[in-house]
């Protein structure tokens, strides 16, 4: 396949830094990941498994301190994906204190910015959009996908105050900026233009999701080639796609533009 056929590139590498075996910090307190966390040997929670990430001790969240909210916790979780929602959730459900800090983008509503959501409220967009109609009304590809854009987006915005309304239900703060490790057990969470805040918990789960993993030689521009996260910002329809990779990401989005009127090529690698 020469380059000049392919419109858009998609390259689904995910990287996942198993930081806990080799970093001494953490080996003195309960520093979690999905499916390893047990608030006791008496009630264990069992949490789904999900790729995490951390970045010199400092992990990105998001900073809302509200009224009444306590400084230490049972359960804390950063990360405001799935992963992280369903463990304080589990959590609370037998008793125990919970916090979520989350790392969604202000420009978005809390809860609404892992790559895995993005790609499911696209999903569920290109089920309800038919381009090959569309197209036939004499709409052009910009608005068509300027109308999967807005849809999008929608999905995620009621995604996002869905989970909002459920932690205010289970009566579980969160709070919204960056967080970074002082101790085992103590973090301080900032945002932009705010004073820091102390947090402590007992138990500490990082469910920040995976980083997409950048394959040398490969020329990301963001406009022609992406990863798996940058392709959020994709800004047109593209009239063909390659995948490079065959996981379920890769998958997933084959599917997605599949449905979008979009001719997919995937290369898997050779065994």
């Amino acid at each position: 396949m020469s380059a000049k056929s392919i419109s858009l590139l998609l390259v689904t590498a995910q990287a996942c830094d198993a930081f806990l075996s080799s970093a001494p910090l953490f080996s003195r307190s309960r520093m979690l990941v999905p499916g390893q966390f047990a608030t006791s040997a008496k009630d264990p929670l069992t949490v789904s498994q999900s790729a995490f990430r951390h970045n010199s001790a400092s992990v990105l969240s998001g900073l809302r301190m509200q009224r009444g909210m306590k400084t230490e916790y049972d359960f804390v979780v950063i990360g405001g994906g799935p992963v992280g929602l369903t463990a304080a959730l589990a959590a609370t459900a037998v008793g125990k204190s919970s916090l979520i800090i989350d790392g969604s983008p202000k420009e978005l509503v809390q809860f609404t910015g892992p790559t895995g959501i993005f790609s499911k409220a696209l999903r569920d967009t290109a089920k309800k959009v038919d381009v090959q109609t569309l197209r036939g009304m004499g709409l052009r590809d910009t608005v068509v996908w300027r109308q999967v854009q807005d849809m999008t987006l929608e999905v995620l915005k009621e995604n996002g105050l869905k989970n909002l309304q459920d932690l205010k239900y289970k009566h579980i703060p969160h709070m919204r900026g960056n967080a970074t490790f002082l101790d085992s057990d103590r973090l301080s969470i900032q945002a932009q233009g705010s004073e820091p805040v102390e947090i402590k918990g007992k138990n500490i789960l990082i469910a920040t999701g995976s980083t997409a993993y950048r394959l040398p030689h490969i020329p990301y521009d963001s406009t022609r080639v992406f990863d798996s996260d940058s392709v959020k910002g994709l800004s047109f329809l593209p009239k063909s796609l390659t995948i490079i990779g065959a996981g379920i990401i890769a998958i997933e989005y084959a599917r997605i533009f599949s449905k979008l009127k979009c001719q997919v090529t995937i290369i898997v690698r050779q065994r």
